[in-house]
């Protein structure tokens, strides 16, 4: 396999999917507490709308990730 732009870009979106992922689930207790009491009304489907789109980032990282890890345990089982 060759380095190409696409993995590159692959990686850079992995990145910036852990982070964003790192940083969501470090304010969970606020939104959490924010969800039963709002102050505006406009927070309630906001965070509703954030977690929705961290959830759909979690689960394409996971499947990143074990697509990779998939590709280098059967690269590691064909050289034995």
């Amino acid at each position: 396999m060759f380095l190409s732009p696409w993995n590159l870009i692959q990686a850079i979106l992995f990145a910036l999917g852990v982070w964003w992922c790192k940083e969501m689930l470090s304010r969970w207790r606020d939104d959490l507490t924010k969800m039963r009491k709002p102050d505006d009304r406009a927070d309630r489907p906001a965070i509703i709308i954030l977690w929705s789109i961290t959830g759909l980032i979690l689960f394409l990282c996971i499947r990143f990730a074990l697509n990779i890890g998939g590709t280098i345990v059967r690269g590691i089982r064909d050289a034995w």
